[in-house]
């Protein structure tokens, strides 16, 4: 009997130690391989957004815009992958970057060194990607210190893999859906696969059609914020991280765009919907310097004071929502927009008059709607019932009738009348086609259907998107019919063909910029 526990106990002691063993061994082995980063998968979204009113004033504080911020989303996915580089380090970078973006069939490779020198090893070139890599690992080594963020790069021993994709949304699919006979619905959209790539010509050169919804500042946002989440920099969270990433995003958009724009739609891929007023430019000037010091932009980047934009939440009434037509025409907003400034301060009487009068028209959009969202809450049976009454109607006779609240939804859509007419004015003054005439023949046609209350080319205007605001599903519908059958009917007249995408706008209770735990690498 001794003996027999003897030798029971002696197997239990092995079998303890074996355990332990094991445990060191492994220790041992993943000793250089300790990070304290999220060495998991990550993936980070941001919206594409819709400005609806505020185009050319939000370059002017201070001026309001009005934006909002769509379910389409721009996505960044990073994770450290376990393979060789084809790159010969030398020992002297500390980390090698590669980035996919299978949309656009590119491929980027870059080193990086504790000097903050980052070293492009591809034949092309996107000085997005560039800005937004050199600046927030600059940042993230400040926030950090030196000698931490230098072992957190020894000790990540790999290659840091960057995804880029986009919703299908943010690229014309037109001419997809016509090869495949498909109506032009946002349903069948819904049929393509998720993340398809552009297309390309005869000569295998990609065609990029773009449907106006801000891929630049959604890029920007997604992959400043992927890294700073990967890196366990910031807690998406918390407010004061969101300032962060939008200062950070703001900088790297700023810089890769070689000049400070009015930053509303990098604002609204932050924290979503809002109405937004530039921040002061000369403040940053310092910033687009090339030379600028990893020191300086970091204290560019957590001092406020630098910050001076205003930015508040913006929600649609309830029942509401946002369609957007995809044109397949595609504006230079830059060239549109340094045209419309030019104009102003040379016609400074009949400029300051149209731009007073809309910049007016646009705070009372913004008054309708806080008062439309205030009688839904306070009589939410009586607004449901105006809402359906209403979306029963064309606007143009909701004057016929005494009903409670009506006249809320006479005022916006006034206001509305009102500021695309001042923007088409302002456009024939500058020479500048915000409005072109193919545009107005289809907005003209959508106001005619029950349950719109407004119709308009979104942001700087052109002639690659087209937006409308339903009162009901019903009329999204109706919306979507029209426009499905633009191109065989008056759209005919002028060669125009459009598609209605699959976004909404985002609900306002979720910021704009998300961690994304359903998207993963593959």
């Amino acid at each position: 009997l001794f003996y027999n526990i003897y030798y029971k106990m002696e197997g239990f002691y092995y079998f303890i130690g074996s355990i332990i063993v094991s445990i060191t061994i492994l220790k041992i082995k993943n000793r250089g391989k300790k990070v304290i980063v999220n060495d998991n998968c990550c993936t980070v979204s941001a919206p594409g957004k819709v400005l609806i009113a505020g185009g050319y004033l939000v370059l002017e504080y201070p001026n309001i815009a009005i934006t909002i911020a769509t379910t389409s989303k721009f996505y960044t996915t990073i994770k450290l992958l376990n393979k060789t580089s084809n790159l010969n380090l030398d020992r002297k970078y500390d980390l090698i970057i590669n980035i996919e973006s299978p949309q656009f069939y590119s491929d980027y490779a870059y080193a990086y060194n504790f000097d903050s020198e980052l070293v492009s090893f591809s034949d092309n070139r996107n000085p997005f990607i560039e800005k937004c890599l050199s600046i927030t690992l600059a940042f993230i080594k400040e926030k950090l210190g030196h000698e931490i963020f230098k072992n957190k790069l020894i000790e990540l021993n790999g290659i840091l893999g960057i995804k880029l994709r986009a919703d299908n949304d943010f690229y014309s699919q037109i001419n997809r859906l016509l090869e495949l006979n498909l109506p032009l619905l946002s349903e069948s959209l819904l049929t393509l696969p998720k993340f398809i790539p552009c297309p390309k010509d005869s000569n295998n050169k990609l065609i990029v059609a773009k449907t106006g919804m801000g891929s630049s500042a959604a890029l920007t946002t997604s992959l400043v914020g992927g890294l700073l989440v990967w890196f366990n920099i910031i807690d998406l969270s918390k407010n004061s991280d969101l300032n962060i990433v939008h200062n950070l995003a703001q900088l790297a958009h700023s810089i890769a765009q070689g000049k400070i724009g009015s930053g509303f739609d990098v604002a609204a891929a932050v924290y979503g919907s809002q109405i937004y007023k530039r921040f002061s430019s000369e403040k940053l000037n310092e910033c687009m310097n090339p030379n600028v010091n990893s020191k300086r932009l970091y204290h560019y980047i957590i001092d406020n004071s630098y910050w001076t934009q205003s930015i508040i939440p913006f929600e649609l009434p309830p029942s509401f929502d946002i369609v957007l037509g995809d044109v397949c025409g595609g504006s230079s907003s830059t060239s549109m927009a340094k045209q419309v400034l030019e104009w102003k301060d040379k016609q400074l009487d009949n400029s300051e008059s149209i731009w007073f009068k809309l910049s007016q028209s646009n705070i009372n959009i913004s008054n309708s709607m806080n008062e439309i969202i205030e009688l839904a809450k306070s009589s939410p049976i009586s607004y449901g019932k105006l809402i359906t009454f209403a979306s029963s109607l064309l606007a143009q006779q909701w004057d016929d009738y005494n009903k409670n609240g009506i006249e809320l939804l006479i005022q916006l859509r006034n206001s509305f009348a009102e500021s695309r007419n001042l923007l088409r004015s302002l456009g024939e003054n500058a020479k500048v086609d915000i409005e072109p005439i193919q545009q107005t023949a289809l907005v003209n046609a959508t106001l005619q259907i029950p349950g719109v209350i407004c119709s308009g080319v979104p942001g700087a205007g052109g002639q690659d998107a087209l937006y409308a605001i339903v009162l009901s599903n019903a009329a999204r519908k109706r919306v979507e019919r029209l426009w499905s059958n633009w191109h065989v009917s008056e759209g005919l007249k002028y060669g125009t063909t459009v598609c209605p995408l699959t976004l909404q706008a985002l609900k306002s209770n979720s910021n704009g910029i998300q961690i994304e735990k359903l998207i993963c690498w593959e």
